[in-house]
C-alpha cells in the first residue's frame, strides 16, 4: 500500500500529457495484514477519495492532482489521466 503512494508521487510525472497511470491492488487498503481497513485514513483508497475532494473544490492535493484530467476507478484498480496542455476539467 505504501509503494501504491510512492509509485505515484515519483512516477506521475513521468506520464504523457493525455496519458493514463494505474494502480492495482486497491483491495490492500481493506486488508489489515497491509495495514488497511475500511476507512482507514493512510490507505490509498482514502488518499483517491480526499483527492477526489480536492478535484472538485479546485484545491489538489497530492500536487500531482493538479495534473489530473480523470481518475476512473473499477474493483481494485484506478487509472489517473493527465491533462494535455491547456486542459481543464472546470
Amino acid at each position: 500500500m505504501e509503494q501504491q503512494k510512492t509509485s505515484i508521487d515519483i512516477l506521475f510525472d513521468s506520464v504523457k500529457p493525455g496519458g493514463m497511470y494505474f494502480v492495482e491492488d486497491l483491495e490492500t487498503s481493506y486488508a489489515p495484514k497491509y495495514g488497511g481497513g475500511h476507512g482507514v485514513a493512510t490507505t490509498f483508497v482514502e488518499r483517491v477519495k480526499a483527492s477526489l475532494d480536492g478535484m472538485m473544490l479546485s484545491k489538489p492535493t497530492p500536487y500531482f492532482m493538479a495534473y489530473v484530467y480523470s481518475v476512473d476507478c473499477m474493483k481494485e484498480v484506478c487509472a489517473f489521466t493527465k491533462k494535455m496542455p491547456g486542459e481543464s476539467y472546470d
